[in-house]
């Protein structure tokens, strides 16, 4: 049996650089001549017929021999258990318990994942009623009962009030089903895949928008012509060029336009550390660019003298602390009350982008990543596995776009450019 004396002896010893316990074969340390110190490994197999594993114990005299035999008795206590010991340290130090229940994995992967990623407080809410409808289901079956068959109960639950919810619901449990396997080694997690489809999904809304051109150039008159301040025209005229996120626009600060490069810069967060701009799920926010045409150069240009002194670009009529700039349903607002209501289902400001898109489609289809650029441009991320790994901005072609697109609306004006706002 190893001692103190012989691990001392052996340091001293230039002729010896591996010492064992005899009693335990793959316990053996190996001499740090360098260090002056002895490491001690174990190797074991885990589970049986794999391929034989080696941990580090930790380093005589460093560590005294008996918290690293101790080790070494733990570890050969995990397997005689039929346990997993590299898994079980992992668990210990990052403070998780050994339940593999639905319940328990569920709050795991909720607050070492999910609360970590995921800002918007109504979806976190959601999520959250629909695991708890899970969790009260089979919360206390362990996961290694991963059939389709035991999950699709609480799901069927969720899906009697919403097949949509039912359907995301049914993503989150892949995700937790994941984070169960990856932290706990717990096996198969198929179940959660096979349900897949099994539900339909929320479908996108479709928003109203005008796409042939002798409707569309009346409803732009229309809108210009309707009583309104020049604020409210120009910022019209600005989310149709853009087509950008309105709460995007209204919130825009003077400080945000390089007149010389000709770019407005959109940070990702408000002053107040709120989102300014949108993020798909589980990620931030992201600051992006909207490259100044010459209409809308000459747009700001009007603006800047209706602005006056104030550091946003549009602000409100009375500039309250609370309420610093113009709403961001001015625009949506103007086209519902229009000619009685005319375009109320037909053109919607969240159209605008559909309007761009759908001309750039049927005028100018040979210009390269059209489509990709119009997403881009309006501050969305393509959809599709090969857009994610093409990190491309796709910035020369979004500026062609936006300035086809303006040159387009400048020409279906019912007035030139700086009448408008003035």
């Amino acid at each position: 049996m190893l001692t103190e004396l012989k691990l001392k002896s052996v340091l001293n010893d230039p002729q010896k650089a591996r010492i064992t316990e005899p009693e335990h074969p793959t316990f053996y340390g190996i001499k740090s001549a360098a260090a002056k110190s002895i490491n001690f490994e174990l190797r074991y197999t885990f589970p049986k017929g794999t391929k034989q594993q080696t941990r580090s114990l930790g380093s005589y005299p460093k560590k005294s021999l008996s918290s690293i035999r101790k080790k070494a008795a733990w570890y050969r206590e995990c397997i005689a258990a039929g346990e997993d010991p590299a898994l079980k340290e992992k668990e210990e130090r990052m403070g998780l318990s050994g339940d593999r229940s639905f319940g328990a994995m569920i709050d795991e992967w909720s607050k070492n994942v999910f609360l970590k990623e995921a800002k918007d407080k109504a979806y976190i809410k959601r999520v959250q009623r629909n695991l708890e409808v899970v969790k009260a289901e089979i919360g206390s079956l362990q996961t290694a009962s991963d059939s389709a068959k035991v999950l699709l109960k609480p799901v069927s639950k969720i899906a009697k009030a919403s097949e949509s919810e039912a359907a995301r619901t049914i993503n989150q449990l892949i995700q937790v089903f994941s984070y169960a396997n990856r932290i706990h080694g717990t096996g198969g997690n198929t179940a959660a895949f096979d349900l897949k489809g099994t539900f339909r999904p929320a479908r996108s809304k479709k928003r109203p928008a005008i796409t042939d051109e002798d409707p569309f150039k009346t409803m732009i008159g229309d809108v210009l012509d309707h009583p309104a301040t020049a604020r409210s025209d120009i910022l019209f005229m600005v989310a149709l060029i853009t087509f950008a996120r309105i709460g995007e626009l209204v919130a825009g600060r003077w400080e945000e336009i390089d007149w010389e490069n000709r770019i407005w810069h959109v940070p990702a967060l408000k002053p107040d550390g709120t989102n300014r701009t949108k993020k798909a799920k589980y990620q931030p926010p992201k600051a992006h660019d909207i490259y100044l045409t010459d209409q809308l150069v000459q747009l700001l240009r009007n603006l800047q003298i209706i602005a006056g002194n104030s550091e946003y670009m549009f602000p409100s009529i009375n500039r309250s602390k609370n309420k610093p700039h113009m709403n961001v349903a001015t625009v949506q607002k103007r086209l519902k009350e229009i000619k009685g209501g005319m375009y109320k289902g037909v053109q919607s400001q969240h159209g605008f982008r559909t309007n761009a898109s759908t001309w750039i489609a049927k005028n100018h289809s040979a210009l390269p990543n059209a489509a990709i650029a119009v997403e881009i441009a309006s501050g969305r991320t393509p959809e599709g596995v090969e857009y994610v790994y093409n990190r491309y901005t796709f910035w020369i072609e979004q500026c062609e776009v936006w300035a086809l697109w303006s040159s387009y609306i400048e020409s279906l004006l019912p007035c030139s450019l700086a009448e408008i706002g003035n």
